[in-house]
């Protein structure tokens, strides 16, 4: 199996796993230092390596997305989500990241949650997918370090 075939089959599954269909891509977005990214909704997939993807924008928080000193961390504010729920989150760095949980997310009485992630670098890239509630998961533009 090709490279460029492993890249599209990990697009592919993270995509099926948020029960979204596959039908375009963007540019991916990043910046230098911490970067403050929009939690967009489904439609959505994002390419595991970080190269495309496309998302729709909504009304459902941000991430703070860094990578001082080797390690990349990220803040994730979910807003506006269905009262005391949990969703998985993963901070995804390339295709042998991209099925990681590394942390869960419960929201409160408001539907609101917030979650800090902090782990090795072990890419040029990072963002973060959240998986649950109704409507499935949600996923942030690249974050580029």
């Amino acid at each position: 199996m090709s490279r460029s075939w492993k890249s599209r089959a990990a697009v592919f599954a993270f995509a099926a796993t948020m029960a979204v269909p596959v039908i375009g891509f963007a540019s991916p977005a990043g910046a230098a230092g911490a970067g403050k990214f929009a939690i967009n909704g489904p439609p959505f997939a994002q390419d595991c390596d970080g190269s495309s993807g496309f998302s729709t924008p909504g009304d459902f928080g941000f991430a703070v997305i860094n990578a001082p000193d080797g390690n990349v961390q990220a803040t994730v504010s979910l807003k506006k989500q269905q009262p005391n729920t949990t969703f998985n989150v993963l901070l995804i760095q390339g295709n042998a990241d991209c099925f990681t949980v590394d942390a869960t997310l419960t929201t409160n009485g408001q539907g609101n949650g917030t979650v800090h992630l902090s782990e090795p670098s072990v890419s040029t890239h990072a963002f973060v997918g959240l998986l649950g509630g109704a409507i499935g998961g949600y996923v942030t533009d690249v974050y580029n370090h």
